[in-house]
């Protein structure tokens, strides 16, 4: 579906999951969003995001570390969800706020932090 290292825009991603125009935008943009069973998860790094959040997302490897939205908590059904292994959790990347992002690969929460906003070390892996 995505490939690791490939760009993407939000309307490249509409396309390829198919989603209908009424359905997208929204919390599609605002950081993270579910989708059926599946989390999507867009991060700026080193710089503030293009709502002017400054969330402290760093790459290391194969791990991001990444902060969830202002006043998130571990205790957010939404977070919950997105750390419970039920779905896949997509990771999207990009280092200036009007790039495209990077697909990063699928997700496995391996830190929680709970604190507030929650953050989260991500391992990186190749979807199968």
């Amino acid at each position: 579906m995505f490939s690791v290292g490939n760009l993407y825009t939000r309307n490249d991603i509409y396309i390829v999951l198919g989603i209908p125009k009424n359905k997208r935008g929204g919390d599609w943009d605002t950081g993270y969003h579910r989708e059926g069973s599946d989390w999507f998860v867009f991060a700026t790094l080193g710089q503030p995001a293009r709502t002017g959040h400054d969330y402290p997302n760093i790459l290391e490897g194969h791990y991001l570390r990444w902060s969830g939205r202002n006043g998130s908590k571990l205790s957010h059904p939404s977070i919950q969800s997105m750390v419970s292994g039920q779905g896949k959790v997509f990771i999207f990347f990009r280092t200036s706020d009007r790039e495209p992002f990077e697909f990063g690969g699928l997700g496995t929460p391996v830190e929680i932090k709970d604190v507030v906003p929650v953050r989260i070390k991500w391992r990186l892996s190749t979807p199968s």
